[in-house]
């Protein structure tokens, strides 16, 4: 099936082809949980659920217009049918790179949006 591809770490935003499974879902987002957003009534936004956790230096981001936080790292959308099974997605590579913008990562302080504070060792 058709995804839409998006990645703040190379800034673009590209088709892909994928079995939507979840398998592939979780080895092209290179994550091992995931967050699913809806995007509209027939597309879901597939993003690390660990992704506000990565440290600052090794992590990038993008928002969607009209969110209220920052995307961290890659996300995949796909399309989704009446019985919630992905499908391909029905929007163009154009369409969502409208409503994409990659940040600056000096600017994003991930622990606002956490409510909790990470730490490394």
């Amino acid at each position: 099936m058709r995804g839409i591809f998006i990645d703040p770490f190379t800034r673009t935003i590209s088709e892909v082809k994928t079995s939507g499974s979840l398998a592939e879902i979780y080895e092209l987002l290179g994550v091992e949980l995931i967050t699913v957003v809806s995007i509209g009534e027939d597309q879901t936004l597939f993003l690390d659920d660990e992704g506000l956790m990565v440290p600052k230096d090794q992590q990038e981001y993008f928002n969607w217009r009209g969110s209220n936080q920052p995307y961290a790292g890659k996300g995949l959308i796909l399309g989704v049918d009446e019985e919630g099974e992905n499908t391909d997605a029905t929007s163009t590579v154009e369409e969502i790179g409208a409503l994409v913008s990659f940040l600056d990562k000096a600017k994003i302080n991930p622990e606002e949006f956490l409510g909790f504070s990470v730490y490394t060792w």
